[in-house]
């Protein structure tokens, strides 16, 4: 599974755990039910097959954004704080990407636009929820930060990960409050 992932539900389309088994799902199932089904369906069996024709476009596309998230890891691995995956609103682009929590900021590393970095002491209120930028995510945490500049900023993460970090991320916005 991905660093930092205690569960299936942490995980994103982007993943590669979550993506062999989409694969399997829309791509591989359906043509063995097309092929299972022809000595009784026929030719109408292969219906199934553009079913795998949708597989193969998510395994492309979340292929493509798992590779760029996967390298955006590696480049920050040395950096010290802890590693999530997550999706990253800034202004009015969402992107996935990384966010790595460090000792005294947050520093948000999306796949497209460029990355923010934000002292912990400056954020002034942090709001958590499930219905991240018009999406509900029932396994996902989203926080959406208010720093002085900045009118739309927010991340949203796997469940387990959010848990570890809330804790950090109220006591920075408790010490700005002070």
């Amino acid at each position: 599974m991905a660093s930092g992932t205690e569960n299936y539900r942490d995980l994103w389309p982007w993943q590669t755990a979550f993506l062999r088994v989409t694969t399997v799902l829309t791509l591989v199932g359906p043509v063995l039910a097309g092929c299972a089904l022809y000595p009784f369906l026929g030719s109408t069996a292969f219906w199934a097959f553009p079913v795998a024709g949708f597989g193969l476009l998510v395994w492309i596309v979340y292929g493509g954004v798992g590779n760029r998230v996967t390298r955006i890891r590696h480049s920050v691995e040395s950096l010290d704080g802890e590693i999530a995956d997550a999706l990253i609103v800034d202004g009015f682009l969402q992107s996935p990407g990384i966010v790595v929590l460090k000792p005294s900021e947050v520093v948000l590393l999306p796949i497209l636009g460029q990355s923010t970095t934000i002292a912990l002491n400056t954020i002034s209120a942090i709001r958590e929820c499930h219905w991240f930028n018009g999406s509900y995510y029932p396994w996902k945490t989203g926080f959406w930060i208010t720093v002085q500049g900045k009118e739309r900023l927010g991340f949203a993460m796997g469940n387990t990960i959010a848990d570890r970090w809330r804790g950090r991320l109220v006591l920075a916005e408790s010490d700005w409050q002070d």
